[in-house]
Order: structure tokens, then C-alpha cells, then sequence
């Protein structure tokens, strides 16, 4: 197979490029993608669920406009819900591919709720983020007294930053994890990941994150970062905590850990983890 060439700005954003272990890229994501299928082979056994649930107009219905529920095996159904925005540039992947997330919110009582989307490469970045935010919507709408939070990885960590900044929605939320997120995508514009998804300059100015208005977010807020991952994801990161700090958010924590892009949500699968140590001190 022919090495792909990357451009500077290329390996600015591609995440497969810094493994915390040495090993290729495309061994890289098969052995991420190995471990959440044995992950999603666990949860199937261990935990009572619900899957390919439909949300949205059922006119746009699709295998991706769906959500997964998990249910823990201790404390009351829905009393407290967790939901989880998977990654992928917003052009691959799924909701399939983050079952490693799960096992640590379960564990301390957490309804889970994994939420797919259509990706960009089939319909627009702005009817992407308008869909994750109808599926968060029709989720609160079924469960109103409920105690919501959220998360998201990567290209995930920015569509819950876009949900965070609607004030209908983000007022049910307590507390926001934003794994290895993305928040400016305008970089992105010249590189194979914009493409991949037809990003135009205007598109990306408009759909990067809009820090005054995450600012108004009044639950917790996390940025977790790793320590080998993409430059340009951690240079954002850094900025990001500055510019809500500036902007009145002065309790947004910023916390780096000794993994990389995709080990950050694997480690999710232990409980026992350092990463899941941390999230749920933060989430309690």
C-alpha cells in the first residue's frame, strides 16, 4: 500500500499520525476498532439495553439517526443520563465504534445514550449539528426530570459544543465532557479532512465553536486532552480554556492525560482507569 503524503496542515489534524505506542497508523485504528468491537461484545452481555432507536423527522430516517440506550445495572433507569457524540471528522465511524464510553457512566448508575448522526459526506455540516441537537432535544423532550450530561470525542467533543450553545438545550445539561475535541475547524478547510466533507471557508467560520456562547453554560465544563495527539487539537484546546475564561467561564477545567486520540476513550472500558478515575470525581 502506497504511504499517504501529508501536508503540514494535514499532520496538524490527523490524530492516526500520533499513537501513544509505535506502530503504524492503519495498525493504529484496527487495533482501536479491534477493541471496541470486544467492548461492544461486553455491553451486549453485561448490561440490559435498547438499540437502533429513531429519533428526528422520520422523513431523513436512517441507520445513523438512531441512538443506543444502555442501563446500569444499579439505580433507576433514566434517573441520571449520560449522552455520548462519537467522533470521526464528521465524516466516518459511528456510534458502534464508541462502546468502550459506556462501562465507566454505567458503573456509577448512569443511563447511557450513544447518539449517531447522518454524516457530512451525505448531507451538510449544518444539518449534521442541527440533527445532533434534534436528537438531544427529542431525548430531553421523553425524559424532562431527568439529570442530563454530555459528552463527545473528538469531532464529537465539537457537535456537544454546538448543542451547549443553544439555550433551550444546554440549560438541562450539568456537566459537559469535551474529549480530544475540535472547536476551531477553520484550519481545516485546505486539508484531506475538509474535502473529505466539501468544507468551505464560510461553513467553517460559521460552524466552529462560538465561544461566547458556550461561555453562558452554566454546569461543569472539561476539555480533556491527551498528551500524544494532533498539535492542532491540543494548541485549540489550550486556546479554547483562555478565550471562555476571558469570557466569564472561569471554572473550565482543562486536563491532559497520558494517552492519545483514540486510547482516551478506550480506557473508558475500566472503570478503574486513570481517565475514568477522573471523569467521574468531575461528574459527582
Amino acid at each position: 500500500m502506497a504511504e499517504i503524503e501529508y501536508t503540514e496542515e494535514d499532520r496538524k489534524y490527523s490524530c492516526s499520525l500520533y499513537p501513544k505506542l509505535q506502530q503504524s497508523s492503519e495498525s493504529f485504528l484496527q487495533s482501536y476498532i479491534s477493541h471496541q468491537l470486544q467492548c461492544m461484545d461486553q455491553l451486549l452481555k453485561t448490561y440490559e439495553h435498547e438499540l437502533d432507536v429513531p429519533y428526528g423527522d422520520p422523513a431523513t430516517a436512517n441507520d445513523r439517526q438512531q441512538f443506543d440506550v444502555w442501563y446500569p445495572k444499579d439505580g433507576e433507569k433514566y434517573r441520571k443520563i449520560h449522552i455520548f457524540i462519537h467522533g470521526g471528522y464528521w465524516q466516518e465511524s459511528s456510534r458502534k465504534c464508541a462502546a468502550s464510553v459506556p462501562p465507566t457512566f454505567l458503573a456509577q448508575g448512569y443511563t447511557v445514550i450513544t447518539l449517531g448522526y447522518t454524516l457530512a459526506t451525505e448531507i451538510s455540516l449544518e444539518e449534521v449539528a442541527d440533527l445532533v441537537r434534534r436528537g438531544v432535544k427529542d431525548i430531553i423532550h421523553n425524559h424532562p426530570t431527568a439529570e442530563f450530561s454530555i459528552s463527545g470525542h473528538s469531532a464529537g467533543g465539537h457537535l456537544a459544543a454546538k448543542v451547549l450553545e443553544v439555550e433551550e438545550l444546554r440549560i438541562y445539561m450539568n456537566a459537559a465532557l469535551l474529549i480530544t475535541p475540535v472547536f476551531d475547524i477553520r484550519p481545516l478547510v485546505n486539508t484531506y479532512i475538509g474535502r473529505g466533507i466539501r468544507l468551505s471557508e464560510e461553513t467553517a467560520e460559521k460552524f466552529s465553536v462560538k465561544y461566547k456562547e458556550l461561555a453562558k453554560f452554566e454546569g461543569k465544563l472539561a476539555i480533556l486532552t491527551a498528551k500524544h495527539d494532533a498539535p492542532g487539537l491540543i494548541e485549540q484546546a489550550g486556546d479554547a480554556q483562555n478565550e471562555l475564561i476571558k469570557l466569564g467561564k472561569r471554572d473550565t477545567v482543562r486536563e491532559e492525560f497520558d494517552e492519545d486520540h483514540f486510547s482516551m476513550i478506550g480506557v473508558l472500558s475500566n472503570p478503574t482507569s486513570t481517565v475514568a478515575e477522573w471523569v467521574l470525581q468531575f461528574m459527582q
